[in-house]
């Protein structure tokens, strides 16, 4: 929870304790705390911005202040006798009453990414990019082209006036497509709005260093979308990576088009995805060919003529490429028909062929949650070069995104498999970071060598690696 927000709910439980005291042992002082209250609260929605979990701490707000006032207006209370059940029964009812005003802001907080830990600070940009070589088949306008929409990490200069951007950027409506796919009450994810990042929009791109190695990332099928592992994107690129994110249109859940406009998912076509083996194929090579068509501008990157601020500080010489979910099965295949892939990073990705049957041959970390699906053991068993296998106790298939910070009641909606959300989350940014620090800037990365204290919950088997 917020500051101000922790604030305003002690001072609430304040004051509903003395209201339920004797009359005669009451303070009229005290009868003042909901007027402090009612101006902490105009700041909370100027300074940190009000969001529907906050509600009944609003309303319990305007009802103490009420009450209070009209206590102030009466003459002193005289000495009455109250019942012990009575009394009893009072703070019985404003404990349950707080409970219940208190629980929903810390149940469903405004969570915090984790500090990034790096030594540079973050800047992100967005940027569509048009194929004009490939028709767009999920429209109806035959003259349509495929649009690679885009949000790039990467290492900056940031003074300490400027304020990082928020979780959705410009898009807030991207909360209101989760909830409609996952069945949820439309408003119960748009405080994700208020979610602070760590990166400063279009912020100047750090001077004085060489070329940043880059990291290629897919994000995943139906709820998918090219923030889903911002905290991953910041940590990576605290540490000296350019990280480009490729989103997927019509197969996401939501991303922007060329006018800001965001491309929704296409739910026609779900059924297909999951029915028809040849409509998946044909989908994964048109996720693949996404991050190809990407790879192949990263000279215009480093040029400056897609993104001014980065001239000059990709290493294209060195890139890795990342995914979750079906976006790890589409980086999985780009490195395989691509010299140009250095590294491989999947998260709990299924895989395909021709992965089954042909050889990796870059360094691949598998992540895999704990009861995995979609993991296969051969894939890693073939892989010609340095490969890690890394199993998360208490993980399921959405605990590889930043939705695992959602809610501690995620376990109980089915969205998590119970591991702590901020460990998962640390757990990832950690392994991921010391994977690609070991296999594109040749740095030590003791953690993928032996079981660490910090992160019992991790099962890590290697193979090709001395």
């Amino acid at each position: 929870m917020r500051f101000l927000e922790n604030v305003i709910l002690i001072l609430l439980l304040f004051s509903l304790a003395w209201t339920f005291l004797p009359p005669q042992r009451r303070s009229r002082l005290i009868l003042y705390l909901p007027f402090l209250v009612s101006l902490l609260v105009i700041l909370h929605l100027i300074i940190e911005g009000s969001r529907w979990q906050m509600i009944p701490a609003y309303l319990l707000t305007l009802a103490l202040l009420a009450n209070n006032t009209r206590l102030l207006r009466s003459p002193a209370s005289r000495s009455t006798h109250q019942p012990v059940w009575l009394r009893l029964g009072l703070v019985f009812g404003g404990l349950l009453l707080f409970l219940l005003v208190s629980q929903l802001p810390t149940l469903i907080p405004v969570f915090s990414l984790p500090q990034p830990g790096g030594g540079f600070a973050v800047g992100v940009s967005q940027l569509v990019l048009t194929d004009t070589e490939r028709a767009e088949i999920f429209t109806s306008q035959p003259d349509d082209q495929r649009q690679v929409p885009l949000m790039i990490w990467y290492p900056a200069e940031v003074s300490p006036a400027e304020r990082p951007t928020t979780y959705w950027l410009n898009q807030p409506q991207i909360s209101r497509q989760l909830t409609a796919m996952l069945g949820l009450p439309f408003f119960l994810l748009d405080h994700l709005s208020l979610v602070q990042t760590h990166a400063v929009l279009d912020a100047p791109a750090v001077s004085g260093q060489p070329p940043f190695p880059v990291i290629l990332y897919s994000h995943g099928y139906r709820l998918g979308y090219l923030q889903q592992n911002s905290s991953l994107m910041e940590t990576l690129a605290s540490h000296g990576y350019v990280v480009i994110s490729v989103g997927h249109p019509f197969q996401a859940a939501a991303v922007p088009d060329k006018s800001g406009s965001l491309i929704r998912f296409a739910s026609e076509t779900a059924p297909r995805f999951s029915q028809d083996a040849n409509f998946r194929d044909k989908s994964l090579t048109i996720w693949t060919d996404d991050l190809r068509f990407v790879l192949n501008h990263l000279p215009d990157f480093q040029s400056g003529s897609l993104l001014p601020q980065l001239s000059g500080k990709l290493d294209v010489e060195r890139v890795g490429v990342g995914g979750m979910s079906f976006g790890g099965s589409a980086a999985s295949r780009l490195c395989l028909q691509e010299s140009r892939c250095d590294a491989l990073l999947t998260l709990d990705s299924p895989q395909y062929e021709p992965v089954l049957s042909q050889s990796l041959q870059q360094p691949v970390l598998f992540f895999a949650a704990q009861e995995s699906e979609y993991v296969r053991e051969e894939v890693f068993q073939q892989v010609n070069a340095p490969a890690y296998l890394l199993t998360i106790q208490g993980s399921a298939h959405y605990d590889f995104t930043d939705l695992t910070l959602v809610s501690p009641l995620n376990a109980a909606l089915g969205f998590s498999g119970g591991i702590n959300g901020g460990q998962m989350v640390r757990i990832l940014n950690q392994y991921s970071l010391a994977f690609f620090n070991r296999h594109l800037k040749n740095l030590p990365a003791p953690l993928l060598d032996s079981p660490s204290a910090d992160y019992p919950e991790v099962t890590i088997t290697a193979r090709n690696w001395p």
